[in-house]
Formats: C-alpha cells, sequence, structure tokens
C-alpha cells in the first residue's frame, strides 16, 4: 500500500498544480472585490439619507461555492476513470493490498488534496483581506459636500467597513464539510455506471434531482397557494430564497451560506436568524424548509460514505460496457429524465407565459376567451416534442443503442405520458389560479 500511495501522489501532481491555480484565482478575484469601505449620505442633522453599496462578501461564498462544487463533480470521474476500462481495471486488481484498500486510497487522495489546496488558497485570501481591513483602520470618516435635491447641505460619508474575521472560521469548514459531503453524493452516482459517459449522464441527472426534486414543488405550491403575496410577483421576489437554500444540493449550501454568514460578517444578523425573530409566515416556512433541506443533504451525504466504505468492487465484467447490472442506472436516469422533463415542461408552458408577462411588465387580462386559454394550455406543445427528443437521445446514449425495443418502450413511454400528464395538470391549475377561478 505504501508503494501505491506513494504512486498515485505522484501521478496527481498535475492535477494539484491545476487545482491550487483555480483555488487562488478565484479566491483572490472575490477578494478583491469585497469592499473595505462603505458609503452613505448625510445630512447637516446627521441624518442619514441612504447607504451606496459596495462589494460584499457575497461574492466570495459564491466563488467559494464553485470551486469547490465543480471539483466535486469531476474528481470522482477521475478517481474512478480506471473503472471505465478492463485494462485498467485488471491492473488495479492486481495491486497486493486489495481492491478495497486501491478504490478508498485513490478517491481520499485526490478529495484531500483539493482540501489542502482550497485551505491554502483560503487562508492566503484571508490574509490578503485582513490587510486591506488594516490599511483603512485608521482612516477617519471622510467627508465631501455633494448637491442634493434640496438646498440643504448634504455630505458624501466615505468610512472604514468593519468585517468580523471570527466568522471566516466557520465560514471554512461549512463549505469544506458541503464539499466532502458532495463529493460522496457524486461518488455513488458516477460509480452506478461503467463508461465515462454514462457516468457523466447519471452524474448531471442525480444532481438536478436533488437541485429542483424539493424546491420546484415548494416553488409551485407557493405560487398557486399565494403563500408570499400575489401568486406571481411575491413568487418572483421570493424566487432566490425558494431556489436557493430549499435544495439538499451544494447549490443549497452555497446559498445557505450567504443567507447564514453574510449578514454576521458584517457585524449584522443573517437573514435565517431574522427568521426566527420574526413571526411571518414565509420567514417560518423558508427556515423550516431550509432545516429540512440541510438534513436530507446531511442524510444523502452519510449513505454516500456508508457505501464509499462498504462498496464491494464488481470482477470488471462489465467495465467499459454500455449497462451492468446496477439497478440504480435506470432508476437514477428515468426519475431524473421524468423530473426535469416535468420542470421543464410547466415553466415552457402557462407559468412560464405568465412569469414572462410579469417581468416583461404586461400581465396577460384576457384569460376569460376560450382562445386564450386553449393557446396557453397548448403553449407548452414544442417543450413536449423537445423533451421527447432529448429523452429519447440520451436513453439511446445510455445504451449505445438507437433502436427502439419492446422492453425500452415499456419503461420510456410511461415515464414520458406521466410526465406530460403531470405538467398538463400543473398548467391546467396555474391557468385557473391566474385567471381567479381558484
Amino acid at each position: 500500500m505504501k508503494k501505491f500511495l506513494l504512486y498515485s501522489l505522484k501521478r496527481y501532481i498535475p492535477f494539484y498544480i491545476i487545482s491550487f491555480a483555480i483555488c487562488v484565482s478565484f479566491i483572490l478575484s472575490s477578494v478583491a472585490s469585497i469592499s473595505v469601505t462603505t458609503q452613505y449620505y448625510e445630512t447637516e442633522t446627521g441624518e442619514i439619507i441612504r447607504y451606496v453599496s459596495g462589494g460584499s462578501v457575497t461574492t466570495m461564498f459564491i466563488f467559494i461555492g464553485v470551486i469547490l462544487y465543480g471539483f466535486t463533480l469531476v474528481l470522482p470521474i477521475i478517481a474512478n476513470s480506471y473503472r471505465y476500462s478492463l485494462r485498467s481495471l485488471d491492473l488495479f486488481n492486481q495491486i497486493s493490498s486489495g481492491k478495497n484498500k486501491v478504490r478508498i486510497v485513490n478517491n481520499l487522495i485526490l478529495l484531500a488534496s483539493l482540501i489542502l489546496s482550497f485551505t491554502v488558497a483560503y487562508i492566503l485570501g484571508v490574509l490578503i483581506l485582513g490587510v486591506k481591513q488594516i490599511a483603512v483602520m485608521n482612516v477617519g470618516a471622510q467627508y465631501e459636500v455633494v448637491q442634493y435635491y434640496t438646498e440643504e447641505t448634504v455630505y458624501l460619508v466615505t468610512a472604514p467597513k468593519f468585517y468580523n474575521f471570527v466568522y471566516f472560521i466557520p465560514i471554512y469548514f461549512y463549505f469544506v464539510i458541503g464539499a466532502a459531503i458532495n463529493y460522496f453524493i457524486s461518488y455513488f452516482l458516477v460509480t452506478r455506471a461503467n463508461n465515462a459517459l454514462n457516468s457523466i449522464i447519471l452524474l448531471v441527472l442525480g444532481q438536478l434531482i436533488l437541485i429542483v426534486g424539493l424546491c420546484t414543488p415548494i416553488w409551485y405550491i407557493g405560487y398557486i397557494a399565494g403563500l408570499f403575496g400575489n401568486p406571481i410577483s411575491g413568487i418572483m421576489l421570493n424566487a432566490n430564497f425558494l431556489f436557493g437554500t430549499k435544495t439538499p444540493s451544494m447549490v443549497g449550501v452555497i446559498s445557505g451560506g450567504i443567507y447564514l454568514f453574510d449578514g454576521p460578517f458584517n457585524n449584522t444578523t443573517s437573514t435565517l436568524v431574522d427568521a426566527l425573530s420574526t413571526i411571518k409566515e414565509n420567514d417560518i416556512l423558508a427556515l423550516v424548509l431550509a432545516i429540512l433541506s440541510l438534513a436530507i443533504y446531511i442524510a444523502l451525504g452519510a449513505l454516500g460514505i456508508l457505501y464509499f466504505l462498504k462498496e464491494k468492487e464488481s470482477s470488471g465484467e462489465y467495465a467499459g460496457k454500455p449497462t451492468g447490472r446496477d439497478k440504480f442506472q435506470n432508476i437514477i436516469f428515468h426519475t431524473g429524465a421524468g423530473l426535469i422533463g416535468v420542470w421543464y415542461m410547466v415553466l415552457s408552458g402557462t407559468l412560464g407565459s405568465s412569469l414572462f408577462g410579469f417581468a416583461s411588465g404586461s400581465i396577460m387580462d384576457d384569460y376569460s376567451t376560450t382562445a386564450t386559454t386553449i393557446s396557453l394550455i397548448l403553449s407548452y406543445l414544442p417543450a413536449i416534442v423537445t423533451f421527447g427528443a432529448i429523452y429519447y437521445v440520451f436513453s439511446s446514449l445510455l445504451k449505445r443503442n438507437f433502436r427502439l425495443k419492446a422492453k425500452d418502450l415499456k419503461i420510456l413511454l410511461p415515464v414520458f405520458l406521466s410526465a406530460v400528464a403531470i405538467s398538463l395538470v400543473a398548467n391546467i391549475i396555474v391557468f385557473l389560479r391566474i385567471n381567479g377561478t381558484i
């Protein structure tokens, strides 16, 4: 095992260099955008008229999340690429330390190297931001007389902005743990397949299930029930909160980091903490769903780790072939395809039309006519055709055969028709809601 460990460390040297360079570039770019001063307008009486916004740590959170999310999608494919060739698999199986140890070491080396690269880059970014902060600490508020809308003298005040650097510690662990969880979820998805293309397809669909699987029904129900105010404007205003923290995926971790830490880092309370102290239906609902989403994500990560430790390598007879004996291949693919199909067709139909009308400032007011009703309900027909074509193509790619057999239709047709039926009903309900019928 010692020889294999040294071999693996040398083998991934190019990755160490690339990952470190990317982490440093992303983090330093985000740190450069963070403002260490704040501006506001103040009258002679000391009244503050309004703040002038500057760069915030939100950008840093997004950059951190993008780095880790991207790597935790790619690394499991790299670490398990030996499974895609019978020759490579046989070579790995011949190592005297045992297949299970080789598999575990091979994955953990890449994950550990990512965390190390990120840690060094993160510390460097914190130090640079600290230097920027120290540089303005002894500078007092700068006043500049500006011409405002009245004859009263108004000052543009530029003052040092003090960040609470203590929160860099929990932010770091929050994102690293989230990335580790996502790695093992991705590991489970990519190891369901026997070749690179199928692994990528299952990885993308599996991640999309997590991203839209929980938040889409919530988003839709909130739209229909008007839980967030006006059924159109309310849901538009709350789309960030709904699509952000209400998803058991790395996307939810990134959004949760913003909502949880952005406030404390700026010496104010976080959005989620505010939800506890404010008795508002949408705040409490958002908080409960955010916690539920995080709990599901952690549970999935725990299952992924357990599977990673307990998995038994196959004999390799299916290495490189389109399909194998893993039952999760079809479950993940068809469930993911059906779910994404429903999501796509609903947003392409009445709901998409209404949201587009709201966004463009032209809310439609002629829903009462039969012609308009039929037009709205059938407006997503191109989406049905598109979904069907994409579903067929990717299903064929998965099995490397574009011929449709009876056994294929037994799976494809029920999933396709179910997705169309669900999306049709969903679009009709949206239409009735907008029309005031329900």
